[in-house]
Parts: structure tokens; C-alpha cells; sequence
């Protein structure tokens, strides 16, 4: 499902809770690319909120703690090795 980017003059302050669209700007990617990185485990997946679970919702300091261990700001809890290293033997946190 492609989607457009927001424009950073559309956005409001970055709520705690975000829809997809919103999370997508946030982590800035398009929409289409932010369900690529979610379905890839690289991006926290989605919290279901509202009366029957159907809305997805992304918690903003989750998406900040996937960011920080990729990007090397900080390591995996409990781990001395960089997390993208772990990728390639199969223990990355998913």
C-alpha cells in the first residue's frame, strides 16, 4: 500500500501514540517503507487500540529505542555485542 509523505509543515507535535502515516513521517520514510521495515522486525510492530482493536497505533519512544540500537546509540539490553551484528546469527531482537 503506497502512501505520500507528509509534509513536516503538516505535522503537529509528535504525540506519544501514532498512527501509521504520522509514525511513518516521524521515522522519516514513506508510509509503504515503514511497513517494509515493521514486516522486517526492524521497526517495533503495532499496538491495536480503540473499542475493537482495529486502530494500529506505533508508541513514539519505541520507535525511538528501535532507532537508538540501530543506529549503535545503544546496545541490546543484556548485551555487549552491537545489535546489527546480531543479525546475521539470528539473534536480533525481533
Amino acid at each position: 500500500m503506497a502512501g505520500r509523505r507528509l509534509d513536516t509543515a503538516e505535522l503537529p507535535g509528535w504525540p506519544r501514540m501514532m498512527s501509521r502515516d504520522l509514525a511513518a513521517a516521524y521515522v522519516g520514510v514513506s508510509p509503504s517503507t515503514f511497513d517494509l521495515e515493521v514486516a522486517e522486525g526492524l521497526l517495533p510492530k503495532p499496538l491495536p487500540r480503540g473499542r475493537k482493536g482495529g486502530l494500529d497505533t506505533w508508541d513514539r519512544m519505541a520507535l525511538d529505542d528501535a532507532l537508538d540500537l540501530r543506529t549503535g546509540r545503544r546496545q541490546a539490553e543484556g548485551s555487549n555485542k552491537h545489535w546489527l551484528d546480531r543479525l546475521d546469527d539470528g539473534h536480533a531482537p525481533r
